[in-house]
């Protein structure tokens, strides 16, 4: 055999074993070209139902499903046009009998019997599709089961991979089931919990089973969750651990429930052990469980000392009665259904004896079956509301009392009806005709009471909240009467009514008309004697004012004149007199003046501190000399308890004392006058910057007395200490003047006197104690004989209607070489004050045209002018004069008649002047020494007496006396001359004072 015979046999022997294991095999083999089947094995011929004469030249598209024929189509057209069409996929025939088969299929392109082909296989998978099936539709089945489950459920792989989970744990996670499986934990959850979870799963693997523990999570929203995870392990098919599946269940909740019961275990365990109440609680056999500490603050023992027997010993009887009523009531009541609350009272025994009211409120506590399981109560202190409950009842009893028997009458009215509700029976009484209480309640009110207030009542109509008025009381007879009554309106047992009470003012509006009609007739005369008084102050206010007037004209001329170096020693004599008598008729004018600024209540004190001690020894040594020249002894008696300085006005107690004094030694012919002075008790004022002190002045004498009917005259204006009218040597306003300054000073004067015995005269004034220190003054300032100043020229300009006074101060003014203009009027002033500028303008208050005020209102306005020095010049000296003047803008002021010693020191002060003296010894110090050898303290003191009296005859004549006792006294006496020349009766007196005070 050739070759080729070789090789032909070895095909044909290759193609038998082909056939033989197409047909062994179990797989379905198709060779078919434009679809049509021309090779089939015995497989084919099972799946698809056909012999295989049947199927050889069918077409292969036509056993194929629907669903798959587009797919098998695109196939077939891929081998038409030459492609590679090696493909596996899953499709579906249809059988011979209508049945369905799944096949895995493939295809491939070859050469069958040089032809093309495909060689199509397929193995049957049908029964695997319905296992496949089958077993989808129980993972969906136990996916839906776990969706339903609320808790979050996993399982993972031994490898920790997730390869499931419920809609629950997605949620968690916030994250999709996509999300989640084939993640492990580290990819979901941080590192530290993840590592937990991790360590857990490991140690389940490693002993398999279940696993329940506590742990945490974070949820998609950050937050932290309180987890019990419950895990077991599962196996595969050869029983081999395979995995974990775990269900979580959130405790957050139930931590927070638990932490907030914790919390409220404590507030209550806090608030039953702080509270006052007393909180308990017993079993369902009436055993105490608990009692709080407050027990043992209520009743003094400890809770743990609270038994039922030690209960019913602090029970009083009565309480103990009436709590087995009530717990026997109380079971009735349960037998029928559920006792939820039970409330009494109850009084118990303090373990120190004393008694205490308590309030119980019980609660019964039962369980879900409604079965009594025990009961809390809380026991609170009631003794004080007791107290209270008994006091109310006791004042409604006594209110009850007062209300029948207070004497004006009392309703108690409906304010919607206006009936009355109650009545007392003073009220019936009033309203008479033998009515019954009975038959009056009920009734409106009007009826009896303000008829004319019907539809209009002052509460109900008119809105007012009291009622007090006049009005008429209608008698059951019809007879009426004035009553007064007051309206309110009150609360009864939680209702509105009105109180009404009211009583009788018949007779008291008849005398009250009677004293009505007295005390107009009483105010007229009130109102007659004060005009007539006011008349009295302002005459002598005004001749007060004009006799200042044309003394301003003699007193200032006899100061100009006393310097004129050209008078002989006789017409300086006489000038001197003039001058003194001018002095005396000031000094008269003065107490008029006082008076009228007294009564006209225009008088202010002006207080100062000063030394108590030398201000009465200066005092008494002023009149010593005179009551020696009566052969009288006059004595001051001090205290030791008197302070070294007090706060007053010392020029009015100066005043009262000098005039009670020299009045003991008028009307004193023999025996002794007495100062006495003594301190009252005192107090700290609320300044604290002193003691209130009081202190008692007295003036004793062996004279005259006054008679009882004429001490009630004494203190009148114009009368003598002895009751007879104004003698010649004095005004009679002595006594009135010194009254009227002690009550200023918040004191009165008293006096008591035995006529042939003598008199007593006492004040006590409220003068404080002072810290503040004087110095004793060393240096008196003196200005005599200028003529003129240093330093350039000054302009002085003289405002005043009156050519005298601006005569006088023209030539006041004119020897130092002042620059003077003159000014008539207001209008006058003010152009004179623009056109020259003068330096000082001493200005008349009283001037007519534009007055005075408003001058300098106007000169104070103009920035040229207002750097101007104005001293008003008045001869009216009330305060409110000077107040006024200095309130419009003046420097300062000077009285009328003008003092030129006064004057010089005004103009030396405010235009800081620098005087030139016609002696050279008297340069620019303008001060002398205090002298140094004085006269004896005797011819002082009574030269002190003639300058507080004004009396210049007997003031030269004291000075003539001195000097002939020792020459060593010649500088002494000759500055007393100089000073009484200058009729500077200050100055005298603040030369002297300092030598008074001295020990002899």
């Amino acid at each position: 055999m050739n070759k080729s015979a070789c090789v032909i046999e070895e095909f044909r022997k290759n193609e038998a074993i082909f056939r033989k294991l197409n047909e062994a095999i179990p797989v379905a083999v198709f060779i078919y070209n434009d679809g049509q089947i021309f090779y089939a094995n015995r497989e084919a011929e099972r799946i698809t139902g056909y012999k295989r004469e049947s199927l050889l030249g069918r077409s292969l598209s036509d056993m194929i499903h629907p669903d798959f024929k587009a797919l098998f189509d695109q196939l077939g057209k891929a081998q038409a046009e030459g492609k590679d069409i090696f493909s596996r996929c899953e499709i579906k025939i249809i059988t011979k009998t209508g049945g369905e088969r799944w096949l895995d299929f493939s295809g491939e392109a070859v050469v069958f019997k040089n032809k093309s082909a495909v060689l199509g296989t397929g193995c049957d998978i049908t029964a695997y599709k319905k296992e496949n099936e089958e077993l989808k539709k129980q993972n969906q089945f136990m996916q839906v089961l776990m969706d339903t489950i609320p808790n979050p459920l996993f399982y993972k792989d031994k490898n920790g991979i997730y390869i499931g989970c419920n809609k629950s744990f997605e949620t968690v996670l916030g994250k999709s089931g996509d999300e989640i499986i084939g993640k492990s934990a580290y990819d979901l959850i941080p590192k530290e919990l993840a590592n937990k979870h991790y360590h857990t799963d490991s140690e389940l693997m490693k002993y398999p089973g279940t696993q329940e523990y506590e742990s945490q999570i974070q949820y998609a929203d950050k937050s932290l969750h309180d987890v019990v995870f419950h895990k077991g392990t599962f196996t595969d098919a050869d029983g081999l651990v395979a995995g974990v599946l775990g269900i979580m269940t959130d405790i957050s909740t139930q931590k927070q429930a638990e932490e907030a019961f914790r919390e409220s275990q404590k507030v209550y365990k806090l608030l039953a052990e702080n509270t006052a109440d007393v909180i308990w609680t017993r079993d369902d056999n009436m055993r105490f469980t608990y009692v709080s500490p407050s027990f043992e603050n209520l009743l003094g023992y400890k809770p743990e000392e609270l038994d039922d027997a030690a209960l019913e010993k602090l029970l009083s009887p009565f309480s103990l009665e009436n709590i087995v009523n009530i717990t026997a009531e109380s079971q009735d009541i349960e037998e029928s259904g559920m006792f939820e609350t039970l409330r009494f009272d109850q009084e118990l025994t303090h373990k120190n004896g004393t008694k205490r009211w308590t309030e119980a409120i019980l609660t019964y506590l039962y369980d879900d079956d409604s079965e009594l399981t025990g009961f809390v109560g809380v026991t609170r202190n009631i003794t004080d509301r007791k107290l209270a409950q008994d006091a109310l009842r006791e004042s409604e009893s006594r209110l009850k009392t007062i209300f029948d028997s207070v004497q004006a009458g009392v309703l108690i009215i409906d304010p919607e009806t206006h009936e009355i509700r109650d009545i007392n029976p003073a009220a019936i009484l009033m309203i008479g005709g033998d009515m019954s209480k009975e038959q009056i309640v009920g009734k409106v009110c009007h009826t009896y009471i303000c008829p004319e207030e019907k539809g209009r009542c002052p509460i109900t109509d008119l809105g007012q909240t009291t009622d007090h008025s006049e009005s008429v009381l209608v008698r059951a007879d019809g007879t009426k009467c004035d009553i007064l009554k007051t309206v309110v309106p009150i609360t009864l047992k939680n209702r509105n009514y009105m109180l009404e009470s009211f009583f009788d003012i018949s007779v008291i509006k008849a005398a009250t008309e009677a004293l009505q009609k007295s005390e107009a007739e009483l105010q007229k005369a009130k109102e007659a004697a004060e005009s007539a008084n006011r008349a009295k102050s302002e005459f002598l206010a005004s001749m007060s004012h004009e006799f200042r007037t044309p003394l301003n004209g003699i007193l200032g001329y006899t100061q100009i004149l006393r310097n004129d170096k050209h008078l002989s020693e006789k017409q300086r004599k006489a000038i001197n007199v003039i001058h003194g008598s001018g002095e005396h008729l000031l000094m008269m004018i003065n107490d008029i003046l006082d008076l009228s600024k007294i009564e006209a209540r225009k008088m202010e004190l002006e207080p100062i501190t000063f030394q108590l001690h030398d201000f009465l020894i200066n005092t008494t040594e002023v009149l010593r000399i005179r009551a020696e020249q009566k052969g009288i002894a006059l004595i001051y008696e001090s205290n030791p308890d008197l302070p070294e300085k007090i706060y007053g006005d010392k020029y009015r107690l100066r005043q009262i004392l000098l005039n009670l004094i020299g009045n003991a030694i008028k009307f004193t012919e023999k025996g002794t006058v007495v100062l006495s002075v003594m301190r009252e008790p005192s107090a700290v004022t609320d300044s604290g910057q002193g003691t209130d002190t009081k202190i008692r002045f007295q003036v004793e004498d062996t004279g005259i007395g006054i008679s009882d009917e004429k001490l009630k005259e004494i203190f009148l204006p114009f009368r003598q200490a002895s009751g007879r009218l104004a003698k010649a040597e004095g005004t009679g306003l002595g006594l009135a003047i010194s009254q009227r300054l002690v009550r200023m000073m918040e004191g009165e004067l008293y006096v008591k006197s035995t006529p042939g015995q003598g008199s007593k005269f006492w004040f006590i004034a409220d003068l404080p104690e002072a810290e503040w220190k004087t110095d004793p003054p060393d240096r008196i300032e003196v200005l005599k004989d200028i003529v003129g100043f240093k330093g350039s020229a000054r302009k002085i300009l003289i405002a005043d209607d009156s050519k005298k006074n601006r005569m006088i101060l023209r030539d006041m003014l004119s020897p130092p070489g002042f620059d003077i203009f003159e000014a008539v009027d207001g209008s006058d002033t003010l152009d004179k004050a623009t056109e020259f500028q003068p330096d000082m303008i001493l200005m008349d208050m009283m001037m007519p045209g534009m007055d005075s005020y408003e001058v300098i209102k106007q000169i104070r306005h103009i920035p040229l002018l207002k750097h101007i020095i104005i001293i008003a010049v008045s001869a009216n000296l009330f305060g409110q004069t000077q107040r006024k003047s200095l309130a419009a803008g003046c420097d300062d002021f000077l009285a009328k008649p003008v003092q030129l010693n006064d004057l010089m020191k005004l103009l030396k002060i405010y235009l800081k002047l620098e005087w030139i003296y016609e002696s050279q010894e008297e340069q620019a110090s303008e001060t002398v020494p205090a002298p140094v050898i004085p006269p004896p303290k005797k011819e002082i003191a009574e030269l002190y007496q003639f300058v507080i009296t004004g009396d210049i005859r007997g003031l030269r004549k004291q000075v003539t006396k001195i000097e002939s006792l020792n020459p060593d006294f010649a500088p002494f006496a000759a500055k007393i001359s100089q000073l009484t020349d200058k009729y500077n009766f200050d100055e005298i007196q603040e030369l002297i004072e300092p030598y008074l005070k001295l020990e002899t």
